[in-house]
């Protein structure tokens, strides 16, 4: 009785990538579709412009505004800034 040795481990290493990439990209959009639903509404700049980037070859995912104002929506301006170190 003989048997031969395939090696899969190629198509393994890769398919389990793609599930990794899969996951990122699934987890990012849970977090566009919270942080969408968290932003304030008075144009509607700031909920548009929230978006997702996966970085495939590092497999990192990137939630974020280009919005210039948004620093301020999320830790607060003048003394309602994020741990009181606001103007008074």
């Amino acid at each position: 009785m003989s048997s031969e040795f395939k090696d899969n481990s190629a198509a393994v290493k890769h398919e389990i990538e793609l599930q990794a990439i899969r996951g990122l990209i699934q987890a990012c959009m849970l977090v566009e579709g919270d942080a969408v639903g968290l932003a304030p509404v008075d144009t509607g700049a700031l909920r548009d412009s929230i978006d997702y980037r996966v970085d495939r070859d590092e497999l990192v995912g990137y939630v974020g505004t280009n919005c210039e104002y948004a620093v301020w929506i999320e830790f607060g301006t003048g003394e309602f800034a994020e741990k009181g170190n606001g103007r008074k």
